[in-house]
């Protein structure tokens, strides 16, 4: 696949003193995702990487043009993880907007001691994976119905480097797919095949038997990860702007499960 730079959109202005701290309730979160999917700058950039990773998979002829290497900025992979970084789920900016905290998170927090080195934009359904349904079910579709499963269904969780050690290092094994030990790039309810809109689907199965705890910030509800679907999730985050297909593309009526 031929190569090609893609812009990022504008410039977004930060706040450079604002991070999480001991104050910060699931209320504060609701405001700040509240305020971000009102920001003209953030919601065109988001709206030019949806339109970047429809182009890039259109381009892309073989399933290795679509994942990631260290030097390719322009897979599918890639943009994904720019995609996730424009909604404020980036470590340089302590997971600011992440709608999912750990246990580890939150303390880190609770004690002032929040620091970039210290956490980690764990992608629930690794990037890998999603760039494979991407390829494998969205070439030639129309951008709205990419943008919506970009927005609805990749998720990030908020974790710690110790946390995410733990993630990726467990012995562990799923009956969905027996002999596998490790999950650093994988996933025991997806691969790079799935479908979209599989609303049973469990995305946090991925941290189950870890004993990493996950709560919904702004409700503070415990995510259930043995049991928690794909369309918990989606209802979670629709009543968010930020996360609503038609904020970026006013004519699209986001896809039911």
């Amino acid at each position: 696949m031929e190569k090609k730079s893609y812009p990022r959109g504008p410039y977004l202005v930060r706040r450079n003193q604002e991070r999480p701290a001991n104050t910060d309730c699931g209320a504060a979160l609701v405001a700040r995702v509240a305020r971000m999917g009102r920001e003209p700058e953030r919601l065109e950039r988001i709206r030019a990487m949806v339109l970047a990773i429809h182009d890039i998979a259109g381009r892309c002829e073989t399933l290795a043009d679509a994942l990631w290497e260290p030097s390719d900025n322009s897979s599918l992979s890639m943009k994904i993880r720019h995609f996730h970084d424009d909604l404020d789920l980036k470590t340089t900016r302590h997971c600011m907007g992440a709608l999912y905290r750990t246990a580890g998170y939150d303390k880190l927090c609770e004690d002032g001691i929040l620091h970039k080195s210290l956490v980690r934009q764990e992608h629930t359904i690794p990037a890998n994976i999603v760039a494979g349904m991407i390829f494998h079910h969205f070439r030639g579709a129309p951008v709205e119905e990419l943008a919506d499963f970009l927005l609805t269904q990749t998720i990030i969780t908020a974790t710690t480097r110790d946390e995410d050690k733990i993630i990726n290092g467990l012995r562990r094994s799923y009956p969905e797919a027996p002999g596998r030990t490790r999950w650093k790039d994988e996933h025991p309810c997806f691969d790079q095949r799935s479908h979209p809109h599989r609303g049973g689907a469990r995305p946090f199965l991925r941290y189950h038997q870890t004993g990493i705890q996950v709560r919904f910030w702004p409700t503070g509800e415990t995510v259930d990860l043995a049991s928690d679907t794909l369309d918990a999730h989606r209802e979670r985050v629709r009543r968010f702007d930020l996360y609503r297909v038609e904020t970026y593309f006013p004519s699209a009526v986001a896809l039911a499960a």
